[in-house]
């Protein structure tokens, strides 16, 4: 009689793996992770997210977060107008306030410069918020105000980029409007293109020296200057024009630390990294161990509006929008350990931060709270993840007989476990749904109506038979969160076969 052996598979904590041939995948990646999250000894289930105002009269494209001394504020554009859609403190129902209406387009590029939130959008003329009210702005110098479509501050100025030029446009220092100056960056950018980003680049984290302002062209020329202002020519300089990939759309940079995250269309790259290396340096991407999944969805829709990055810091996440049609998905970095996964069940078109909360967007002019609770707007949440293949020790033939997932969760689950051998991709059947008994839908992690995490380890009956196997487990959970430890499988191995 064949003996029985038992080995272990550890949870995926480096994440999704879209790059590494399957049967040299390292055991701590996974080839599917769909709303798991993972983390430094664990993986875990994303957290759901609820509904914070609806009817906003056409897609939300953009959210903007206002922050000063006096408060916060949450603004919401969308059917042509601007919304004050402010959370309130208490349990008062959130009552929307119009703020602008009549409005070109709703894909609004801002920043918040002292007191203000300045918005360009390359369809309207320029705005301001000051907390309370919004403003047109008076700009001179420029033929067409209204194609101003990015905006970025650096060191007490604001920069502009306009529709369909090569130049950026600059106001005095401390000013939100007036007299703009041209500055011509076609002469440097020699690739040609258009302006399609300003970026500061702060590499010391703060406004020491070692800040920088850059330019994108859509034709992947970066040009990087150092200074106080253009207007200062002895303290104004270029550093160096380098080439990297094109931008994904005007939203295509993101603060990140001391650098700045890039989408572009050799995938997720940091700036500090684009400008030291060779495009034909896949491996220089923040993106790299995705980078497979990431070509497919820029081949798909790299020319799409929608294309946006978003840092989370509460959740230890950064996450890239990817433009779809009909079903919305996000690649998500763990901003900690550099582990990635991929949400789904989320319905954004756009994302925003506010008093450390995270909100998105929608097609449907609705306005969601993510990373909140267990269920998905009361439905619930759908996670899949397979695991890398495995040889367990030895390329003799094998029978997987039963697997063991140990997990904690607050209440006894019905998983989908499954076995894929010999690099196979199979589909199983539909994952069960799971509710937590006494846990109110959308009860956030920690409520004293949750019950705590428990260790959960039961032997499920697989079928395969192959000299690689890797596991597949499969669910759909209302009301619970969920922790993923690892595993264990036990075969039957043949001699030599």
């Amino acid at each position: 009689m064949p003996q029985v052996l038992e080995q272990t598979i550890p949870a995926p904590t480096l994440g999704w793996n879209a790059k590494s041939a399957l049967d040299q995948m390292d055991a701590r990646c996974a080839i599917t992770l769909d709303n798991i999250i993972p983390r430094q000894s664990y993986a875990e289930l994303r957290a759901g997210h609820r509904l914070l105002i609806d009817g906003l009269g056409g897609p939300v494209e953009t959210l903007i977060s206002y922050a000063s001394s006096t408060g916060r504020k949450l603004l919401a554009c969308a059917g042509g107008s601007i919304w004050d859609i402010t959370p309130p403190a208490g349990i008062e129902p959130l009552e929307p306030v119009e703020l602008a209406s009549g409005l070109n387009s709703d894909r609004w590029q801002w920043c918040q410069f002292k007191d203000y939130v300045i918005m360009v959008n390359g369809a309207d003329t320029p705005r301001s918020f000051n907390g309370s009210v919004i403003a047109e702005l008076t700009m001179t110098g420029i033929t067409d105000p209204t194609k101003l479509v990015n905006v970025s501050g650096f060191k007490s100025a604001l920069y502009f980029a306009a529709e369909d030029d090569a130049h950026f446009w600059y106001l005095p220092v401390g000013y939100i409007q007036g007299a703009l100056v041209d500055f011509d960056l076609s002469p440097l950018a020699l690739h040609g293109g258009k302006l399609m980003a300003v970026l500061n680049w702060t590499r010391d984290s703060g406004l020491g020296p070692n800040n920088y302002v850059g330019f994108l062209m859509s034709s992947g020329d970066a040009l990087i200057y150092a200074g106080s202002h253009p207007s200062v020519s002895t303290d104004w300089s270029i550093i160096g024009t380098y080439r990297i990939a094109p931008p994904l759309g005007r939203r295509c940079a993101m603060k990140f630390a001391d650098d700045v995250l890039l989408l572009t269309q050799d995938g997720y790259v940091a700036l500090s990294r684009a400008i030291g290396s060779d495009r034909s340096n896949e491996g220089a991407a923040v993106s790299d161990l995705i980078s497979g999944a990431v070509r497919q969805a820029i081949v798909r829709k790299g020319t799409s509006w929608g294309w946006e990055a978003m840092l989370y810091p509460r959740g230890q996440l950064v996450l890239v929008n990817v433009p779809t049609a009909g079903d919305p998905v996000q690649h998500v970095l763990n901003s900690s350990t550099g582990g990635w996964c991929r949400f789904t069940g989320l319905p954004a078109l756009t994302w925003g931060v506010h008093a450390d909360d995270l909100y998105f967007g929608s097609e449907s002019g609705a306005v969601y709270q993510a990373d909140h609770g267990t269920t998905d707007n009361g439905a619930a949440i759908v996670f899949d993840g397979k695991t890398a293949f495995s040889f367990f020790g030895s390329t003799n033939l094998k029978r997987f007989l039963l697997v063991r997932p140990t997990v904690q969760a607050q209440a006894t689950l019905t998983l989908q476990v499954d076995v894929d051998t010999d690099f196979a991709d199979t589909t199983g059947a539909t994952a069960p749904v799971t509710s937590a008994a006494g846990t109110a839908w959308g009860s956030p992690w920690g409520s004293p109506w949750a019950p705590s995490l428990q260790p959960r380890s039961e032997w499920q009956v697989v079928t395969g038979l192959g000299r690689s196997a890797a596991m597949r487990m499969r669910g759909a959970t209302r009301g619970i969160s969920l922790q993923w430890l690892g595993a264990s499988i036990r075969f039957e191995e043949g001699l030599g076969l």
